[in-house]
Formats: C-alpha cells, sequence, structure tokens
C-alpha cells in the first residue's frame, strides 16, 4: 500500500534560502533552521523570527492557497493561528507558492506528551477556540475562498474499509494488540456514526490534532497551525479532538466551552478520531515519531476499551 505521506518535491536548505532571499530580500542574509517535515510541506524556521513551508506533493499546493487566501481575512479568533505574512511564488527551481508565517512560540503537543491534567485544562480553550472558529459566517468564508470538502473527510463507507486494511497493516508490522485495541474502536464508532445529514456547514480547520497545537513550557496550549485543509465542512472532523486528544473527564468541559454537541455529532467526532489513531500510528511509526505512535495508540487504547 503506498503512503500519502511520500514527499514529491523536497527543498533543502539551499533552495529555501535562494527562493526566499529572491522573493523577499528583506530577509537576507536567511538563517535557516529544520522544523520538519509533515505530510504536506516542508517547514524552515527563518531567521528566528519567521517560519517558511513548501509543498511536499502536488496534492498541498490547492491547501497552501487555501491557507493563503482564507487565514489573512479571519476575525480574531481565541487562540494565535499561523496566518501567512509573505507568499512565495512558484519558479523554475520550484513551481509551487509556498508561505512565510510569523514563528509562534511553543512545541507541538504530541511531543510535549502532556500529562491529563494538563490535557483537561485545554478542554476549555480548545472548545472556546472551536466555538469561534465555527460560527465564522459561512457566507464570509466562502468569500475569502474557503472550499467544500472535496475528500470525503466524512466518507464513512470508503474510509471504514481503508481503515480497516491500515489494522491489517498493524499486525503484519508487528503490533497485534494495538491492532485488537484499533478494531474494537473502529467496530464502535463505525456502529455509533451515520452518514453526516447537516446542511449548515462551518469553516474548519480540517486537521485539528496534536502536531497541530502548540503548547507553552507549562502545556498550555498557545497556538493552532496548519491549516492547509481549512474548508467548510462539518464540525465533527474537528471535534474529534476531543476523542484523540482529551481523557474522558474533559469532554463535559469541553462540551460546555464549545456550547454544546448532539449526538449524532459527537458518535461522527468519535468515528474520525479513531481514523486519526490508526493513521498516526502507523504514520509515526514509518518516519520514527515516536510521540505520534504514542498519541495514536493511546487514542485506540482508550477507545477500544468501551
Amino acid at each position: 500500500m503506498s503512503e500519502p505521506w511520500r514527499a514529491e518535491r523536497e527543498v533543502d536548505h539551499a533552495l529555501a534560502r535562494s527562493l526566499i532571499e529572491s522573493q523577499f530580500p528583506t530577509l537576507a542574509p536567511v538563517r535557516l533552521r529544520s522544523l520538519d517535515a509533515g505530510w504536506d510541506n516542508t517547514a524552515y524556521v527563518v531567521n528566528d523570527i519567521y517560519v517558511f513551508r513548501f509543498p511536499r506533493r502536488q496534492i498541498a499546493v490547492s491547501c497552501m492557497e487555501a491557507e493563503i487566501a482564507v487565514l489573512p481575512g479571519l476575525p480574531p479568533l481565541p487562540l494565535p493561528i499561523s496566518t501567512p505574512l509573505f507568499v512565495g511564488r512558484g519558479t523554475e527551481s520550484f513551481p509551487w507558492p509556498f508561505a512565510g508565517y510569523r514563528w509562534i512560540d511553543g512545541i507541538d503537543a504530541s511531543v510535549a506528551d502532556l500529562d491529563d491534567r494538563r490535557r483537561i485544562a485545554a478542554a476549555e480553550p480548545l472548545g472556546r477556540f472551536l466555538a469561534a472558529l465555527h460560527a465564522v459566517d459561512a457566507e464570509q468564508a466562502t468569500e475569502l475562498g474557503a472550499g467544500p470538502d472535496t475528500l470525503g473527510r466524512l466518507d464513512l463507507d470508503a474510509r471504514t474499509q481503508r481503515m480497516r486494511e491500515r489494522i491489517d497493516q498493524m499486525t503484519t508490522l508487528g503490533s497485534p494488540a494495538v491492532a485488537d485495541s484499533a478494531r474494537r474502536a473502529l467496530a464502535a464508532a463505525r456502529a455509533a456514526a451515520r452518514s453526516p445529514e447537516r446542511t449548515d456547514l462551518a469553516l474548519v480547520h480540517g486537521d485539528f490534532y496534536c502536531r497541530n497545537l502548540l503548547v507553552d513550557t507549562d502545556g498550555r496550549v498557545n497556538g493552532v497551525v496548519d491549516w492547509g485543509d481549512v474548508h467548510l465542512g462539518h464540525p465533527a472532523v474537528d471535534l474529534s479532538i476531543a476523542y484523540t486528544f482529551l481523557p474522558p473527564e474533559a469532554y463535559p468541559v469541553f462540551v460546555s466551552a464549545y456550547g454544546g454537541i448532539d449526538d449524532a455529532t459527537a458518535a461522527l467526532a468519535r468515528w474520525r478520531a479513531v481514523h486519526y489513531a490508526v493513521i498516526l500510528t502507523l504514520y509515526g511509526r514509518d518516519i520514527g515519531d515516536d510521540g505520534l505512535v504514542r498519541e495514536g495508540v493511546r487514542t485506540l487504547e482508550r477507545l477500544g476499551s468501551g
């Protein structure tokens, strides 16, 4: 099975420096240090105060274009977000757009490995943040450039089948206990979830999980990054954070801060959480990221226990 996180183009230090200095000469001489390479982008810290991201795959180009278009027009949100400040154009050496953002201090939550106390403390700010984001006027978001969900993120039948295949991979890779937890979690989540019927779509982050949350040295959430999946979609896509990142004790606080979540939406969010956890476990193992594996396995064990 081909892995969707394989890069189609790599931007090394020399190319990144050349692209930035040629298009944004006020930043020269550019000092770079590698930040990370996710599914869609390679990232560098520039001059200690900016982050520049370069698409790694063709499919990520439209994602980059979406966040460039939408984020600058959003109203203030309760947490800092990575709004593009520099927009780079494609060139002969790199044909895709790229962007630069103000550095938000913090580390991603998968690296921080927060204990339950700190995760419970995160429930209220995360709930308030999503309430504000999902309240953005849909017509305004459309005018900014937010499109529909073109990836079928809540296509229950198709994605459930792919998840079963991914879970079988876990067994092949020598993780039968994790695979058993994943099968139980998926069976329960799929039995409860129904295909979404909502027509009142919301502006959603689209990839709201631990790696795109920044926390400070005290474990407090202080930023939301990587907005390439921003679109008009079902709130359950983002609300899955309640099951992937928060312990069960935090759920009532999260729901209250959000303003209430109906049972159908909660069931979809739980199903989406299982999807995230399966992918994170395999992705983390493939790239050697112990934090992602830990987060994925934690979610599968919790949701697979009943």
